[in-house]
């Protein structure tokens, strides 16, 4: 077994809930202080064989995601991993430390700089489950640091009109083959030549984005597609994680999809056939479908059935810039699914898991209700009794499953941690 980097969103989302301070009870060490990088990432489970709590029948995805890891001081972080110790720090104990020091925290969200992100995988990749000390001081050259711009508060910007929001979030970054053949293969489509979508301030703004035609065997299904999240989590913990830049990880998700509600499938199939595409999909610049995987599958279904009929061999699509954020990903998602034009809505488990990944990622619950045609003009008391009803509907019951088992020690990956629940 290997030491696999932790995502750079894990990172975030371990140091958010942390308070800048290490997890252990009664310990008030701090993580970051005057630059320095003082905090380690643990695991709980270790990454290698032979290491602390290690777990034969786990898997490498597993080990290096954020249910495993928790952020020690340096002191502490010896202390539980010290052979002598090992009865004393069982695996619960630590995850017992880091559900009760999250839910302190829970609503104090912190933000860490990129600089942070990067100087603490560094030290994690350099620990090899041995308990050196490693203290790193961060960004030597810049002119000006302070805490400040290490560790701050998550901020979300409304403007005037208390609409539009505004976060910082990660870039998606893209894979330079994938779009070097989408921009070979691409061409520009017939009338209707540019559609305005739900982008940013597109729709505001009355911005129009150019519509393309590109093989539909091109575009690929993102993983993080959240009508198929409880599959995809569910298939990760169980086995190991799912590439969806291969051929094989393709074919999962495919099927998870196909599973999904195959009714409003069918009936997508029948509309297409008939009227053709509709609206265009929306795509990352690399060919992943943001908005359109059902279509995507229907029209592979299409020409297969159809003796490969050219209608149903490319696709309308349109095309997000370079700088396009995981963010901004997140919400035209969400913004679309809210729209009610035929797409298969997520409901239950899966709704509940993208609300709460959403959250995790600073697209707040109150954001994503906001962006719900139904509810955009609410506010005061009528917008907080819809933030109450998605926390009774979604989030409420999430906790009641992942208290169930806890409570039966079930090795099944808890379907959510602690949430930042708008009251």
């Amino acid at each position: 077994m290997t030491r696999l980097q932790p995502t750079i969103s894990t990172i975030k989302k371990l140091f958010a809930y942390s308070g800048n301070q290490c997890a252990a009870p009664d310990c008030s060490n701090l993580l970051i202080e005057d630059n320095v990088v003082l905090g380690e990432i643990c695991h709980i489970e270790a990454a290698e064989e032979n290491g602390p709590r290690y777990n034969n029948d786990s898997n490498d995805e597993y080990r290096r995601s954020y249910e495993n890891l928790i952020l020690l001081c340096e002191k502490c972080h010896k202390k539980v991993d010290a052979k002598e110790n090992a009865y004393q720090y069982p695996v619960q104990v630590l995850k017992v430390w880091k559900e009760q020091h999250h839910e302190n925290f829970k609503l104090n969200e912190i933000r860490i700089s990129d600089d942070v992100v990067k100087r603490s995988i560094e030290i994690f990749m350099e620990q090899k489950n041995q308990n050196t000390y490693v203290e790193t001081q961060i960004n030597n050259q810049a002119t000006i640091q302070n805490i400040s711009e290490q560790v701050g508060t998550k901020n979300i910007y409304y403007d005037k009109d208390n609409t539009e929001i505004f976060n910082d979030g990660e870039h998606k970054g893209f894979d330079p083959k994938l779009r070097q053949r989408i921009d070979k293969l691409k061409r520009p489509a017939g009338n209707p030549k540019e559609d305005v979508i739900d982008f940013r301030n597109y729709l505001r703004e009355k911005v129009s984005s150019n519509i393309y035609s590109v093989p539909v065997k091109e575009l690929k299904f993102r993983k993080e597609n959240g009508r198929i999240k409880a599959d995809v989590e569910s298939y990760e913990r169980m086995h190991t994680s799912i590439n969806e830049n291969t051929e094989e990880g393709q074919k999962i998700l495919r099927e998870f999809l196909k599973k999904s509600d195959p009714e409003k499938t069918e009936i997508l199939k029948q509309q297409i056939k008939h009227k053709g595409q509709l609206q265009p999909a929306i795509i990352t610049c690399d060919g992943f479908l943001v908005n359109g995987n059902r279509r995507k599958m229907v029209f592979e279904d299409l020409f297969e059935e159809n003796h490969k009929d050219s209608r149903f061999q490319d696709m309308r699509v349109t095309i997000l810039p370079e700088d396009i954020t995981l963010f901004d990903i997140k919400r035209i998602e969400n913004r679309y699914q809210l729209q009610d034009e035929g797409k298969s809505e997520y409901h239950g488990l899966n709704r509940a898991l993208t609300l709460r990944d959403n959250m995790n990622d600073g697209y707040t619950l109150e954001a994503q209700i906001l962006d719900d045609p139904q509810y955009a003009d609410k506010t005061g008391s009528e917008l907080q009794k819809a933030i109450k009803d998605y926390n009774s509907r979604y989030l409420l019951p999430l906790e009641c499953v992942n208290r169930y088992l806890e409570t039966f020690e079930s090795k099944v990956t808890p379907i959510v941690k602690t949430t930042n629940q708008q009251k």
